[in-house]
This record gives C-alpha cells, sequence and structure tokens, in this order.
C-alpha cells in the first residue's frame, strides 16, 4: 500500500510542479510513465493522438517511429476507443494491425489492452490507451494509477 500510496503523490506532484503554468497532457502523460512502466497513449473518441510514449521494456521495435508519423490510431483500436463506455482491463488483441498503421500487421501478437476513458463536462473527453507485450497484465495498483490520471485529465481540461 505504501508504494502505490508513493506512486499516487509522484503523479499528483503534476499540479504542485505546475503551480504558476497551465499543465499540458504531455505533462499528465510523462507523469504517468514516471509511475507506470507501460506503453500509453491518450488519444480522442476520434482516434486522434494527443499524447504517445512508448516503454523500451514493452517496445516492438517500430512503434514510437509510426507514433511520432501518426496523427490517428489505425481503424481497429480507434473503433475500440469511440465505442468505450467504462475502463476495460487486459483486453488481448491477435493479429491485429499496427496500432498507428493500419496496412502493416503487429509483430507483437501477446499485448494486453487496457482503456480508461476521460469524462467531463457531460462528456468524452479522451481515452488513457495503456499496453504491455509479453502476456503481461497491467496490476489492479497500475489500474488506480491510470484511473487516477484520467481524473487529473479531466481536472487539467476542465480548467482551460
Amino acid at each position: 500500500m505504501g508504494e502505490l500510496l508513493t506512486r499516487l503523490s509522484k503523479l499528483h506532484s503534476v499540479f504542485s510542479d505546475h503551480l504558476f503554468a497551465d499543465i499540458t497532457l504531455s505533462d499528465i502523460g510523462d507523469a504517468l510513465r514516471s509511475v507506470l512502466d507501460a506503453n500509453i497513449c491518450l488519444c480522442t473518441p476520434e482516434g486522434e493522438l494527443l499524447y504517445t510514449h512508448e516503454c523500451a521494456r514493452f517496445s516492438c521495435g517500430h512503434a514510437q517511429q509510426r507514433m511520432s508519423d501518426a496523427q490517428k490510431l489505425s481503424g481497429f483500436l480507434k473503433e475500440r476507443v469511440r465505442a468505450l463506455l467504462a475502463y476495460q482491463l487486459n483486453v488481448p488483441f491477435t493479429a491485429h494491425p499496427c496500432l498507428f498503421e493500419s496496412d502493416v500487421l503487429c509483430r507483437q501478437h501477446d499485448a494486453l489492452f487496457s482503456f480508461f476513458p476521460v469524462y467531463g463536462d457531460r462528456a468524452y473527453l479522451c481515452c488513457l490507451v495503456i499496453w504491455k507485450t509479453g502476456g503481461q497484465r497491467l496490476e489492479s495498483d497500475e489500474a488506480v494509477l491510470c484511473e487516477s490520471a484520467a481524473a487529473v485529465t479531466c481536472m487539467v481540461a476542465s480548467r482551460a
């Protein structure tokens, strides 16, 4: 429990670190990646990429370049994000296209995806997509961190 509280505190420090400046989605993403060992993507319900981070431990070797080139998620993931109503943990996708390039088949068939919708002002604002490879699951304490990051994102969006 102590480790989770320490990680939550580090995530929430994004507020104290930006007392006199606006907090950006990149600030939130960077804070989340400092406490979470996973790939991270923040996107609109339409699939427009707002923030991406590829964790070296779960890298396919090609995603980082495709993330920086892409402006939207590929079709299969975009449809999942668009239809999301509540969080989903450790959803397996097998033989799926690359997340960022529809015409390329992903080389990692053992990825588990977790989705955390961000709601605010009675609207679906964006979605936090987390994934790991190698069959590694997002653990419950990591899911708490992601839910907290979604709440922080909602607070920042409502301040804008």
